[in-house]
């Protein structure tokens, strides 16, 4: 492929579609650092000097690896190991076969340990619990911290997340940090593919509530162990009009607690297909009330939970 038309299908792989969803899966799946995907794009956060595994479900004769600084370590005939640049905070890997191909991108952490009293460069990010809930280690503290400023906010993570819908709602400047799972990406891009599948239009969700630091979480008086202070669970409703509100899902002509339904009800079908075993986490739901609308709770804490 020449150089000009390579960067020219790269840079497509950035183009947001309007309003409109589009399905940006690909017909293979390929295994980055534990997650099975097949969207076009994908994002993994690193800590300074971790690697990415990539494994797929073919061979290497059916596959091509494209960085431009580095090289990749082959562990198999179909896994291979790739160390980013140490100086970059940020990058993408290209993985394609004859037909398609996955940007991947990578993020490296600020580490945890950075953070001075509860705070990093201005940004209040207040303490984490110091022993892990009932010694389940995904209560442990985040290993580190995704830097945030005004160049980098809108960057898409996934085909229709972008980071700044992942943002804590205290005011503060940039730079600001959240902790953000990969895996609560992919589970927001597959029941946006089943909503859209079963015939409800969006192009994204509305998140009403993404990270929360600790300090942020306690100062609205949230449970000390809440998910989205470990970057795990993310609060949404479909909004394609903009409104901040709840879509008329169930088309009766109100908004209500019926449109929240028809929400969970598709989350519960998903949570049945073995493929999402990966995903598994909290469901809660929702009333529209004075503070807020309708909406639903989502997360991937490792076991089933409903409220």
């Amino acid at each position: 492929m020449k150089k000009g038309l390579f960067f020219i299908v790269l840079f497509s792989l950035y183009l947001f579609a309007g309003e409109s969803y589009h399905k940006r899966q690909l017909n293979f799946f390929a295994t980055i650092n534990g997650y099975t995907v097949n969207f076009d794009l994908i994002t993994i956060f690193l800590l300074r000097g971790e690697e990415i595994t990539i494994k797929t479900e073919q061979s290497a004769e059916h596959y091509k690896i494209l960085s431009f600084k580095r090289t990749f370590k082959t562990i198999s005939e179909n896994e291979w190991k790739y160390k980013p640049d140490p100086v970059s905070d940020m990058g993408y890997i290209i993985l394609k076969n004859a037909n398609e191909q996955m940007k991947i991108q990578y993020m490296l952490l600020t580490p945890l340990t950075r953070v001075k009293n509860g705070w990093i460069n201005g940004y209040h990010i207040g303490r984490y619990p110091k022993k892990a809930l009932r010694g389940n280690k995904l209560y442990n503290k985040p290993r580190g911290l995704i830097e945030v400023n005004s160049k980098n906010k809108n960057m898409l993570l996934t085909p229709h997340f972008k980071l700044s819908q992942f943002l804590c709602k205290q005011v503060a400047s940039y730079p600001k940090y959240i902790v953000l799972r990969e895996a609560i990406l992919y589970k927001l891009e597959y029941i946006l593919e089943a909503l859209n599948r079963f015939g409800y239009a969006a192009n994204t969700f509305y998140v009403m509530s993404g990270y929360r630091t600790p300090y942020y979480n306690k100062k609205i008086g949230n449970v000390k162990y809440s998910r989205h202070v470990y970057g795990d669970a993310a609060d949404i409703f479909v909004d394609t009009n903009h409104d901040q509100n709840m879509d008329d899902l169930n088309r009766d002509g109100k908004i209500n607690f019926d449109d929240v339904k028809v929400l969970i009800n598709i989350v519960e079908k998903m949570a049945e297909q073995k493929k999402y075993e990966s995903y598994i986490g909290g469901l809660g739901r929702y009333h529209q009330n004075r503070s807020h609308p309708g909406f639903i709770h989502t997360d991937v804490r490792g076991y089933k939970a409903r409220w």
